[in-house]
């Protein structure tokens, strides 16, 4: 396997552990205290790691050379 291929790999799992990790309660709650947020504040906080978080991943995943795995072509579903 191509050396980007598996690095990327390796960078979506690592997003992926660090996402669960911290919508985890048990890392939450101290997260929580630690901060001085409410369950609110700490929601907020939370997605905006995650869309900070996510931005690079998705941009190097983009110009990674190569052909698609998966495409979707039928109507944008943002909210159901």
């Amino acid at each position: 396997m191509n050396t980007s291929l598996s690095l990327l790999a390796g960078v979506w799992l690592l997003w992926c552990l660090v996402h669960s990790l911290l919508a985890a309660p048990w890392v939450a709650r101290p997260v929580q205290r630690r901060l001085n947020l409410g369950p609110a504040c700490y929601r907020l906080l939370y997605n905006g790691v995650a869309l900070l978080s996510l931005a690079p991943v998705l941009l190097w995943s983009e110009r990674l050379p190569g052909s698609a795995i998966l495409v979707w072509s039928g109507p944008p579903r943002v909210l159901q």
